[in-house]
C-alpha cells in the first residue's frame, strides 16, 4: 500500500509538470482516437494508462533493486571470505535471519557481508569476511542465542590433497576372488 501511495504521488507530480510545461495537442488527438475506436469512457482509459504506467514503474523498481543486489554480490566476491563453525544448529531452533541479526549486532559486520550459511543439526557453518579481530572472535564465542553460546571458531583450510579411505588387503582379496569366480 505504501508503494501505491508513493507511485500515486510521483504520478501526480509528473502529470502536473507535463500539463504545465508541454504541448499535449498531439497526445490529446491520439488519445481521443484510441478511446473512440475502443468505445471507452475517458476515465476508464485514464485508469488503464495509470495501470500500465504502474506496471512499468514497479518493473523498473525491481530491475533497479536487482542491479543493486547484483552489484553488492559482485563486491562480495572481491572480499576474501573464511568459513567459521558455530556451535548452534537446528536442534537449538536457530534460523538464518536470527543468526545474521546477532552477527550484525554483535560484530558490526554488515548484513550483506555475511556469506553462505549452512545450518546443520548440531552446528552451523557461516562465511565471514577476512580480518576478524581476535578480540571480536573471543566476544562472539560468548554471545548466546536461545541460551546456547555461539562458540565460534575459524575452520582451518584443508590441504590440497584429497583424503581417500585406504582399502584393506582383505578387500583386494575379495575383488580378486570375484574376478576369478567369473572366469
Amino acid at each position: 500500500m505504501k508503494k501505491d501511495i508513493q507511485f500515486q504521488k510521483l504520478l501526480e507530480d509528473r502529470i502536473r509538470k507535463v500539463v504545465k510545461d508541454k504541448d499535449l495537442t498531439e497526445y490529446i488527438v491520439s488519445q481521443k482516437t484510441i478511446l473512440s475506436k475502443l468505445d471507452i469512457d475517458p476515465i476508464v482509459g485514464a485508469a488503464a494508462l495509470n495501470f500500465l504506467l504502474q506496471e512499468l514503474f514497479y518493473k523498473a523498481e525491481e530491475e533497479k533493486k536487482f542491479k543493486i543486489e547484483r552489484n553488492q554480490a559482485c563486491a562480495l566476491q572481491n572480499i576474501r571470505m573464511f568459513w567459521y563453525r558455530i556451535e548452534i544448529g537446528k536442534e537449538h531452533r536457530i534460523s538464518v535471519e536470527m543468526l545474521k541479526q546477532v552477527l550484525v549486532e554483535e560484530s558490526g559486520v554488515e548484513w550483506r557481508q555475511i556469506g553462505r550459511i549452512d545450518i546443520r543439526d548440531q552446528y552451523t557453518l557461516v562465511q565471514l569476511p577476512n580480518g576478524m579481530p581476535t578480540e571480536l572472535l573471543q566476544h562472539l564465542k560468548k554471545v548466546t542465542i536461545n541460551q546456547k553460546q555461539l562458540g565460534i571458531q575459524r575452520l582451518k583450510k584443508r590441504s590440497g590433497k584429497k583424503h581417500r579411505r585406504k582399502k584393506s588387503p582383505a578387500s583386494h582379496k575379495r575383488v580378486g576372488e570375484h574376478f576369478l569366480a567369473k572366469s
